[in-house]
């Protein structure tokens, strides 16, 4: 790729899917996936494919839609590493001019002028197909629309806290409720989804990852509006994000209850917090130590399983010092577990993650 003359869309394509092999082989943590990633968003800026523009006299074409495909592939990818380690995305909204690409399915792009401007006629004003099917762009929109702010999260919880406010937190999580309000119904996930014969595992993989992404954007917007003085940890008990940053919650949870006894929240028991820990704590013992981010859930284990001891196990018979000696470590010392992504990892960047890295405000603090 270095040695090309001059990068064009189809040398981002192959820069790209050397990113995302990358990141399925060593993680998306790892060095050499973030080099990958930073070469094919810089070659999407260099040739503009960032800065796409739209007017009445745009007519779609193959290549014209491949590459509004490609940068807002690209900028989905970008936001989904960033949150995932805490770290600024490289590709910011206010510089994403290209729009949407159109919903249109593969065949109908390779088939002529006439059978696209048919197409093309019969999308809704947004731009989305109106047969109710679900084809790889109409996946593609969906996931854009949400990145978009998921960036503008991104920008809160890693920026200068002085330039946000409790109203445009608020005003955030509006936007993330209409844009994801705004998806088509094909793209919903619901509980019956999963019992439903009729639903293909591909589509129902495509349902709950674009559910994730949402309750994530909400789950972040969320821990900012509590930083903020407006919100309770209650509250918060009630959404789902992914793995980690729920698996942290419920364990603080279990251990400094936050809840007011003679108010408690519908469903959030001890009970039902040991048993979804437990189910979260069952799910990551399948996950190879030797696996792409084996080594995070790895952690995430070890964490939750002495949660569950301490939380479970009946205190030791004795002296009250044999009690004192029980009591769970609020600093434990996970260092052993872990150094391994020390130096790819910072999870309290986010506000988020600090619980599977206690050792951080004292390394912080010794520095």
């Amino acid at each position: 790729m270095r040695a090309a003359p001059a990068p064009n869309s189809l040398l981002h394509h192959l820069a790209y899917t050397v990113a995302i092999i990358e990141s399925m082989l060593s993680g998306d943590a790892a060095p050499a996936f973030w080099r990958l990633h930073g070469q094919q968003l810089a070659m999407v800026t260099y040739i503009g494919m960032h800065a796409a523009q739209n007017d009445a006299s745009y007519v779609p074409t193959a290549a014209s839609e491949a590459r509004r495909r490609l940068a807002s592939q690209s900028f989905v990818v970008d936001k989904v590493a960033a949150c995932f380690n805490g770290r600024p995305p490289l590709l910011s909204r206010k510089y994403m001019l290209t729009p949407l690409p159109l919903d249109l399915p593969d065949e109908v792009l390779l088939s002529g002028p006439e059978p696209i401007s048919r197409a093309v006629a019969a999308l809704d004003e947004k731009g989305w197909n109106t047969d109710g099917k679900v084809y790889p762009t109409t996946i593609l929109r969906a996931r854009r629309m949400l990145a978009s702010v998921t960036d503008e999260v991104m920008e809160v919880s890693l920026g200068d806290p002085a330039s946000t406010s409790i109203e445009a937190l608020l005003a955030l999580r509006q936007r993330e409720i209409d844009a994801f309000a705004a998806l088509p119904r094909a793209l919903m996930y619901s509980p019956e989804d999963i019992r439903d014969p009729r639903v293909e595992g591909s589509m129902l993989y495509t349902k709950i990852l674009i559910h994730l992404e949402h309750l994530q954007n909400i789950f972040c917007i969320g821990r900012l509006l509590v930083q903020w003085g407006f919100d309770n940890h209650a509250e918060l008990l009630q959404v789902m994000a992914f793995a980690a940053p729920a698996g942290g919650v419920l364990c603080n949870e279990l251990l400094r209850p936050s809840q007011q006894r003679n108010s408690p929240v519908e469903g959030v028991t001890r009970s039902s917090i040991i048993q979804q820990l437990s189910l979260l704590n069952g799910f990551l013992q399948w996950v190879s130590p030797h696996a792409p981010n084996g080594d995070l859930c790895t952690s995430c284990k070890t964490v939750i399983q002495h949660v569950l001891d301490h939380a479970l196990n009946p205190p030791p018979q004795g002296s009250l010092d044999a009690a004192a000696n029980n009591a769970f470590d609020l600093n434990l010392d996970l260092s052993s577990d872990i150094n391994v992504i020390n130096g790819y990892f910072n999870f309290d960047l986010l506000d988020t993650y600090e619980w599977l890295r206690p050792e951080m405000l004292s390394n912080q603090s010794a520095g």
